[in-house]
């Protein structure tokens, strides 16, 4: 990271997979691209992560979401993200089904979101990273104007 990354203010990514080393991995890749990291692994636990959020006004700045959750869709949680996050990026980490990921993309669309990457799994770590990087610059950029 360069120094005006480092004088940035904190961004957050909320990770949400019911995979445990899948979402220690993009975790921990999170972390590595510059971002305080916050894990769920239900729709259920991603609900709570979200009213803290709500509550302590720290808003995360980016979501990556896996659609099929043990007690639900990703998909699911959009709305809560456009409650609580507005403005957040919105990653799709999946093994789903294209047919799923399209739906998801069309439900985010009508509520406004825009679903920023589609990353299959196995996941493409480099291209996570790479993709994490940038949208830390962007919330740094963001909050600097």
């Amino acid at each position: 990271m360069n120094s005006a990354d480092d004088s940035a203010r904190v961004t957050r990514a909320l990770v949400i997979d019911d995979d445990l080393i899948q979402r220690r991995l993009i975790a921990k890749t999170a972390v590595q691209a510059g971002h305080e990291t916050t894990e769920a692994c239900s729709v259920t636990e991603a609900e709570a992560r979200f009213s803290q959020a709500r509550l302590d006004r720290r808003p995360f700045d980016c979501v990556t979401v896996d659609l099929g959750l043990t007690d639900g869709l990703g998909a699911d949680l959009l709305h809560m993200i456009v409650e609580t996050c507005p403005g957040a990026k919105v990653l799709i980490v999946t093994g789903a089904s294209q047919q799923l990921i399209e739906d998801t993309r069309k439900i985010a669309q009508d509520i406004g979101i825009e679903i920023a990457q589609v990353f299959i799994k196995p996941i493409d770590l480099p291209g996570l990273r790479e993709t994490l990087r940038q949208m830390r610059r962007t919330a740094a950029e963001s909050s600097a104007a």
